[in-house]
């Protein structure tokens, strides 16, 4: 059996990458003995070492020496499919260059919304020296991928919905007796809906950050609205029946 250079390679940038993450972050680094295109993962703490149930897939590309441009750049060349594998993850991911040589670490995000694609079928991923140098400056970089700012307002749409639903009755079709009560109602569930619609937009985009509870609090709220629009087109029936 041959161990092969880019074996060589390969396994000395994770192991490396895994124990700067560590050492730098004090963060658990885990490699993966098999890959599809995620090598590794760090599991993202807070400043008590506490885990905060959120991880960053990682995929590593190891180099014996990574020649910067002009412009301080250096790059490394990945497949259409990775990159669509990597953008279609249900979590965040980060590709990181090791440059043994140096032994520097720099990290780019893959961004849903970024084209990749170079000249003819190969595609490439540009770091910076300076910008994209991994550093304990990642930490904070790293907290904000897994839960970016848009995902705190999952939390608020969910509370404004729990609160929306106290205005409306939970009994049956005789709570809306009148006209001006099912107007009222009406209103709500409007709100109610835009918000719901909110939600899944927030869930489809960070997949990661539709926990348990917050499907569990979506499904609350959703079959309020569907037992609450019952209720409402039997109390209209019945209006405009004389009742």
């Amino acid at each position: 059996m041959n161990y092969s250079q880019s074996n060589i390679s390969g396994d000395a940038g994770e192991y490396f990458l895994a124990y700067q993450f560590t050492k730098v972050l004090g963060w658990p680094c885990r490699l993966y003995g098999q890959d599809l295109g995620i090598d590794a993962e760090v599991e993202i703490l807070d400043d008590q070492g506490h885990s905060t149930g959120d991880v960053l897939k990682i995929q590593v590309k190891s180099s014996q020496e990574l020649i910067p441009t002009q412009e301080g750049k250096v790059s490394i060349n990945v497949t259409a499919s990775h990159v669509s594998y990597w953008q279609n993850f249900c979590l965040p991911v980060i590709v990181c260059a090791v440059d043994l040589r140096t032994e520097s670490i720099y990290w780019n995000s893959i961004a849903l919304t970024e084209d990749y694609s170079t000249r003819g079928e190969s595609n490439k991923v540009v770091f910076d020296t300076t910008e994209d140098l991994f550093t304990d400056a990642a930490k904070e970089a790293f907290r904000s991928l897994v839960s970016p700012n848009q995902t705190l307002k999952i939390k608020d749409l969910l509370d404004k919905g729990e609160a929306l639903l106290l205005q409306i009755p939970m009994n049956t079709y005789v709570d809306f007796a009148d006209w001006v009560a099912i107007t009222d109602a009406e209103q709500v569930l409007n709100e109610l809906d835009v918000m719901v619609n909110e939600l899944y937009l927030l869930f489809g985009q960070f997949a990661w950050k539709a926990t348990i509870e917050t499907r569990h609090k979506l499904a609350h709220i959703k079959e309020h609205i569907r037992r609450t629009k019952i209720y409402i087109n039997a109390a209209k029936a019945s209006l405009a029946n004389g009742g």
